[in-house]
């Protein structure tokens, strides 16, 4: 999920959450404390995949019509 405030560019822009349920606006989420919480699905994003070939992380997203016809 998407974090609203960051204090320093250390620190990561996501942290990881468990979906407990989900509709098309909202998602019923469970944070790493236990905590649960109703959030916008604008605020979720893709868990990043590791390529073993490159050794990183890279995102799952990919845009629709980028490739040559």
């Amino acid at each position: 999920m998407l974090r609203n405030c960051i204090r320093n560019k250390s620190e990561p822009p996501c942290e990881e959450v468990e979906l407990m349920e989900a509709n098309p606006m909202f998602a019923y989420v469970r944070f790493p404390g236990g905590k649960e919480s109703i959030v916008s699905i604008k605020d979720l994003s893709p868990r990043p995949s590791f390529h073993w070939g490159t050794g990183r992380f890279e995102s799952g997203s990919r845009r629709l019509g980028s490739g040559s016809n």
